[in-house]
This record gives structure tokens, C-alpha cells and sequence, in this order.
């Protein structure tokens, strides 16, 4: 399901996993001009975005964060039916379920 961002499934390292210092476009002014370790995040030869690690961070942490990002399409689309279902047959709404889908689609309100 799409809500206005490019459907997954998102792949960390779709690269083959090559990771390295960062461009002057992804590193530039903003950090520093230093070279930083970064992993592109995308799909089917199309990077959507970059996780950039900082230089003296745990090294697991950049890539945990990869692939929390990239997992973002699919944990949407799964909270959209759990709140569907509570929705339903609870009956109430599920405020910190509309809150979040909200927030990843950009909507205003928390209604989704």
C-alpha cells in the first residue's frame, strides 16, 4: 500500500551492502566536511534514501537504523490493519495507532 511514498518493500544495502565514506553531496558542509560511513536504503536499483553513521558511533548502529527505516513501508501497512481490526471489533479508536499512521502519511488531526 502507498500513501504517497515509493512502495516496498525497502532493502538496506540494496548496493550488495557496500557501504563507505559519504559523497561530498551526502557528507558536505553538514558534517563537517568529514567522511562519514553511510548505507544506501532501496529498491530494485533505486536508492530512496541514506543512513549515515557518525564516525565514532557503535558500528552496528547505523545499520540497525537501516533497517528500521527500510522496514517503515511494511510496519505502515501492518499497524493500518491492526488499527482496522481494533477499530472494528473493539470498537474504539485506536488514538496512538491514528497518531502514528498520521504521522508517516503526512495527514493532520491523527484521522486516518
Amino acid at each position: 500500500m502507498s500513501e504517497g511514498h515509493t512502495p516496498g518493500p525497502w532493502i538496506p544495502g540494496w548496493n550488495g551492502g557496500k557501504t563507505g565514506p559519504t559523497t561530498p553531496s551526502v557528507g558536505g558542509p553538514c558534517c563537517g566536511g568529514k567522511d562519514w560511513p553511510y548505507l544506501p536504503i532501496g529498491r530494485r536499483q533505486e536508492t530512496i534514501c541514506i543512513a549515515v553513521g557518525q564516525q565514532d558511533a557503535n558500528p552496528g548502529e547505523m545499520e540497525a537504523n537501516a533497517r528500521l527505516i527500510a522496514a517503515a513501508p511494511e510496519l505502515l501497512e501492518a499497524l493500518q490493519e491492526l488499527r482496522d481490526w481494533y477499530q472494528e471489533f473493539i470498537g474504539l479508536p485506536a488514538c496512538a495507532a491514528n497518531a502514528a499512521i498520521a504521522k508517516a502519511t503526512g495527514q493532520q488531526g491523527g484521522a486516518a
